[in-house]
């Protein structure tokens, strides 16, 4: 299994410095990370820099791209999928978002268990603020799929992902014991941190770049509809989400909503 990984950066450069150093910390080092920088003026892109260039002089394949101007989310990633065509899988992570040790294994071990084509950890705010988790689950209808280790593959995850494994050598081949270790929900939606893509879903597709900053992934769900979701399995913290909007969130943004609405054919309220 080979995997590439995208950490997409744009100012906010103290979120920025403790989102790389855990996905640095918590990503096995066979992977490699493309650090996009989209045009930073706070000082972020030369940390960022500076970081990947120091992780290379140590051994790991840690690269930096920056690019001299904003050109939205959709370009950067269209820019990682050309550069990494052949992975079986991509992983993206947003420089406000935590990731937790084991993160890419269990996520990929999650979405080949429930033949997930896009499958993003759980994390505390949902869909709009004041909505829980349970009010996600109980208002979207979907489909549920308990992950158990029996879908495992050794070549697929590491014992240390899951602390409490156990090793079974009488089968062949063998796999890692564990219980029960999550529910993925597949709602046919998920977000754009915090999770894997099967490089299939991608393929020679491309996402929009002529749309709002923000859309260009969400218009891509919705002219390719596919099994995506959220694994309640692997949470991931938001920090801009958790410091209640010190920058900007999705919310904050009514034309983000009405590009979206406008390319799904929805109807906006009237303010």
């Amino acid at each position: 299994m080979k995997a590439a990984i995208l950490f997409l950066s744009y100012n906010r450069r103290e979120y920025t410095m403790e989102a790389l150093d855990f996905l640095l910390r918590n990503t096995p080092v066979e992977h490699d990370i493309l650090c996009y920088d989209n045009g930073s003026t706070d000082g972020t892109a030369e940390w960022v820099a500076n970081r990947a260039e120091d992780e290379r002089d140590a051994g790991r394949r840690v690269f930096f791209i920056g690019a001299k101007q904003n050109k939205g989310i959709a370009k950067a990633m269209n820019v990682f999928f050309d550069i990494y065509p052949h992975v079986d899988w991509y992983g993206k992570v947003d420089n406000d978002t935590v990731v937790p040790e084991g993160w890419l294994d269990k996520l990929i071990y999650a979405a080949e268990a429930a033949n997930m084509d896009a499958l993003q950890a759980l994390h505390h705010v949902m869909a709009k603020p004041g909505q829980t988790w349970e009010d996600v689950k109980k208002a979207n209808k979907h489909e549920k799929i308990k992950v158990k280790n029996h879908y495992l593959r050794p070549d697929l995850l590491r014992s240390r992902s899951f602390p409490d494994a156990s090793i079974s050598s009488n089968l062949s081949p063998p796999v890692i014991q564990v219980d029960e270790i999550g529910t993925v929900h597949n709602f046919g939606w998920c977000g754009g941190s915090g999770l894997v893509i099967r490089q299939s879903y991608i393929g020679e597709n491309r996402l929009r770049e002529d749309v709002q900053p923000m859309a260009g992934w969400v218009y891509y769900r919705h002219i390719h509809p596919g099994r995506l979701g959220i694994y309640d399995g692997v949470f991931v913290r938001l920090l801009d989400m958790e410091d209640h909007g010190k920058y900007k969130a999705r919310e904050d943004y009514p034309e983000y909503r009405d590009e979206i609405n406008r390319l799904r054919g929805w109807k906006t309220q009237p303010t």
